[in-house]
């Protein structure tokens, strides 16, 4: 288990000139799951992290599953990429009250570690 940063910035697939979100989250951790599949191992690194809730606009873009690629900074300053553009995370919000849920959806090749 890896410590991570509570900053967790997202770039959507497609918009290079764009800067990327930056959300503040509840500390959290990422255990990718091996699996087996037809085309070989595939690592679930799927996760539901608690964040402060952003603004109504950044809500309403990120109500339905867009296609992302998440940065997360570890402890040692170490970037630790979910998704590729050829397969990237599907990142969505639930809003709450006093806060919201940062659901990420992602299968990658190799393990992100």
């Amino acid at each position: 288990m890896k410590d991570l940063s509570i900053v967790i910035r997202i770039s959507l697939v497609g918009h290079t000139n764009e800067k990327p979100y930056k959300f503040i989250a509840n500390e959290f951790d990422i255990t990718p799951t091996p699996s087996s599949s037809d085309s070989g191992t595939i690592y679930d690194c799927s996760k539901d992290v608690y964040i402060n809730t952003p603004s109504r606009k950044v809500c309403s873009e990120f109500k339905a599953d867009r296609k992302c690629i998440v940065t997360i900074t570890d402890t040692n300053r170490k970037e630790i990429i979910l998704g590729t553009t050829n397969i990237p995370s599907l990142v969505s919000i639930c809003s709450y009250l006093n806060r919201s849920i940062l659901k990420i959806n992602c299968k990658m090749l190799r393990s992100p570690f």
